[in-house]
């Protein structure tokens, strides 16, 4: 059982996710480290963390944490844990980034693996890799209020090796038939362990970097919808065409 953590210079929110992952049922950790291309480089700073998160993971967390220099694109970055799973021999990765962590108090790691093997195994016969976890955060509703709530997440994978990120989107991914899977409502969920997530412990600074880089994420995600629809009104076109010839 592995999990997968993206961080750049925050360190304490950073320690709170690997303190609550150490105290579960979790053999190692890849901690990916680096700021991607278009997260803004703050004044002092470099691609890779300078604020002390890679020295406070090796003083107290050495054991379990492989700290990876990844300064990459999120896609690249994201898809580096899925292959070290091929590499360290994980069927099972928890992804969870630095800004969330396990609720000690609602989960029951005696029971996780049972429940993912159920489930995994007997009820999805090994033919899904992406599952849900449970997770409480605040989400922003109409009139600008924030709506404390449990959402579907998809954070769990099985055989993650067998899949990739697909389509330039980074929650949409594919497997090794080609086909494409994605988490969220309506999807298997693992109810065992769950996580939770605020921003309490990232400095102001991070998080103004943190939202330039969001509208980055948000306009591109976007434009790469936009580019497949007209793909695909195009390939109608020329199918339309096609019969009239």
């Amino acid at each position: 059982m592995a999990a997968g953590i993206l961080f750049y210079n925050d360190r304490e929110s950073l320690r709170r996710t690997l303190t609550s992952l150490c105290q579960g049922d979790i053999d190692i950790i890849f901690a990916l480290d680096g700021r991607f291309p278009n997260y803004p480089l703050e004044e002092g700073c470099a691609d890779l963390s300078t604020d002390g998160s890679r020295e406070m993971i090796k003083r107290n967390f050495d054991d379990k944490v492989i700290i990876v220099d990844a300064p990459l694109p999120e896609f690249q970055k994201r898809q580096k844990y899925l292959e070290l799973c091929g590499e360290h021999d994980c069927n099972l990765l928890m992804i969870i980034d630095s800004d969330e962590f396990v609720i000690d108090t609602l989960s029951y790691w005696e029971y996780f693996r049972r429940e993912c093997y159920d489930k995994m195994v007997l009820e999805s016969k090994e033919e899904h890799n992406i599952f849900n976890m449970k997770m409480f955060q605040n989400i922003s509703v109409a009139g600008g209020h924030k709506l404390s709530i449990w959402v579907d997440r998809p954070r769990l994978f099985y055989k993650p090796y067998e899949v990739h990120y697909g389509r330039g989107r980074h929650y949409e991914f594919i497997d090794k038939n080609g086909s494409l899977q994605t988490g969220g409502e309506g999807k298997p969920t693992i109810n065992s362990v769950r996580l939770g997530h605020n921003d309490e412990l990232r400095t102001k600074q991070h998080m103004d970097g943190r939202n330039i880089y969001q509208t980055w994420l948000k306009d591109y995600e976007a434009g790469m919808q936009i580019s497949e629809l007209n793909d695909q009104l195009a390939n109608l076109e020329r199918m339309k065409a096609s019969m009239n010839c």
